[in-house]
């Protein structure tokens, strides 16, 4: 993971020089396998001209399931949300990592811009569903079936607006 971190930074300086201030909020997660995948699925979108928010409000060090699953569900979500994103004059994406002390929950929303008028967020999860083309969409349903070894964990997915959000919810 470091050597993905590295090469992101050190590939995009044109983008770090921008006054992109986003990186810097990533000094708040404490686990350095999802610091080094949100920099770099980060500095992708920002080279392909999507705006980008990220929001997180404390240090956040525990996503209460096995990291490397954590992990492999972020990038989904980023790699889809960038892929819907990039195809829009007016793209961006929106992250913020909320955390409950109360519930013990966190919550990851990962919120995008899309051009589909029209999304049946009842079927994005089966193998197969995708609308990027043949030999496609393996990725949400992959993320089911990581879903479905943990209790603790759910996904929610919102549709509105040309404005799509899945908020990735554990607890622990």
């Amino acid at each position: 993971m470091r050597s993905i971190y590295e090469d992101g930074l050190k590939n995009s300086p044109n983008v770090l020089n921008h006054g992109n201030h986003t990186l810097g909020s990533l000094t708040k997660i404490d686990i350095p396998a999802i610091k080094s995948i949100l920099s770099n699925k980060i500095i992708l979108a920002l080279e392909k001209g999507i705006h980008i928010e990220f929001e997180i409000e404390q240090k956040w060090s525990t996503c209460h399931v096995d990291v490397f699953d954590y992990i492999r569900m972020l990038g989904i979500l980023l790699d889809n949300a960038i892929e819907a994103s990039e195809a829009c004059s007016m793209a961006f994406i929106n992250i913020a990592f909320i955390t409950d002390n109360i519930k013990q929950e966190h919550r990851l929303i990962i919120e995008n811009s899309t051009n589909q008028e029209f999304i049946n967020i009842g079927h994005i999860f089966q193998d197969g569903v995708t609308s990027k083309g043949a030999n496609r969409g393996i990725g949400l349903s992959n993320m089911q079936h990581i879903l479905s070894n943990y209790e603790q964990a759910h996904i929610e997915t919102e549709y509105s607006n040309y404005r799509f959000r899945q908020t990735l919810i554990t607890q622990g």
